[in-house]
């Protein structure tokens, strides 16, 4: 696997570690300061942590996924699907190509 593969993986994985962590921590300061009407620093400091052991958690989740999920299957995830022509787009160009050929033969006949 080349090397801006490898680092889009990473990209992939630590963006979606990031958003979910950071998801996780405002719900917690929300709830703590809102909910069970901690002080903010008290709601701070545990978001912070809870933020910290999502991170963990996540990255050790996206590990087990990627040792539980084929190679292959995994990249279709990160990159996405290949580019693949309409199959109207593939009979259009046979098309041409048979009418390109058929015009070039009659060429070589007229001379």
């Amino acid at each position: 696997m080349s090397k801006q593969a490898v680092l889009k993986e990473k990209q992939y994985v630590n963006a979606w570690t990031s958003i979910c962590s950071t998801l996780m921590f405002f719900i917690s300061f929300f709830t703590a300061y809102f909910v069970s009407g901690n002080e903010i620093t008290t709601a701070f400091v545990k978001s912070v942590f809870i933020l910290i052991v999502t991170n963990v958690i996540l990255k050790g989740l996206v590990l087990i996924w990627q040792l539980s999920i084929p190679k292959e299957q995994w990249m279709l995830m990160v990159h996405g699907a290949p580019a693949v022509d309409s199959r109207s787009t593939k009979r259009n160009s046979i098309l041409d190509q048979l009418v390109n050929d058929e015009n070039e033969v009659d060429d070589t006949n007229s001379h």
